[in-house]
């Protein structure tokens, strides 16, 4: 009697880890690149789950995820469980957005008192710096553009990137007061379970800096950033 051995079995899948990003965020989407080829260098896939910013930080604290894609380095002041990667992934600005001619804020976050604002929710930098003026909130950035064109809200705060989101979102005749309000670095956020990983991810992402990867994501993103502007800035 014949007796075939059975087939091979396929190559174990690598270990995985599900990291929160928000949808339609062009900064986050730039950090996902990043990330994602970070954790494939130590042997990791990422899986994505797609949540509002805020349920996302509660989520990734309790444990129900592993981390956030990308944060702001405050996060672990408010959300002590989430573990910063000691090595920055990426720089953003954050400005105010308006409508028609760009105007000027020589006094930076405090010429926006007196103002009625609109922002996104869960940009933490955002809401803690805004806390004790007048704003209304929004789940994404394309809704606080139609805030801002529908006139309520004479500035909108966000990241600058979120000019993509505007030109994605077909929103057009916006401007950018000068100068920026904030110069910003964010990382990569791991939950407390996973700080084994830590020390071979920062190595992972100062590797991909070393080897020009992270510096073609963000020249990629520039690109975006500057044709989305010149988009968006004309009127509709």
């Amino acid at each position: 009697m014949l007796i075939f051995a059975p087939l091979a079995l396929s190559a174990a899948e690598p270990p995985s880890v599900t990291l929160d990003i928000p949808s339609h965020e062009a900064l986050s989407e730039s950090g996902l690149v990043i990330v994602t080829e970070m954790y494939r260098r130590v042997g990791y896939q990422v899986h994505e789950a797609r949540l509002p910013v805020r349920r996302s930080l509660v989520n990734s604290e309790a444990g129900e995820s592993d981390g956030e894609v990308l944060r702001a380095a405050e996060l672990q002041v408010r959300f002590p469980d989430l573990i910063k990667i000691p090595e920055p992934l990426l720089e953003f600005d954050i400005v105010a957005f308006t409508v028609g001619g760009a105007t000027s804020l020589p006094g930076g976050w405090e010429d926006l008192r007196g103002h009625p604002l609109c922002a996104r929710l869960g940009i933490l930098i955002i809401e803690d710096r805004l806390h004790d003026m007048t704003v209304d909130y929004a789940e994404d950035s394309s809704q606080v553009f139609r805030m801002l064109k529908a006139g309520r809200c004479d500035y909108a705060v966000l990241p600058r990137t979120a000019w993509i989101e505007a030109e994605t979102a077909g929103i057009g005749g916006l401007a950018e007061a000068r100068p920026v309000l904030g110069h910003y670095i964010a990382y990569h956020f791991l939950n407390k379970r996973h700080a084994d990983l830590v020390p071979a991810l920062a190595e992972a992402l100062r590797q991909l800096k070393h080897d020009g990867f992270t510096a073609k994501v963000v020249t990629e993103l520039n690109a975006a950033i500057a044709a989305a502007q010149a988009d968006s800035s004309a009127v509709r």
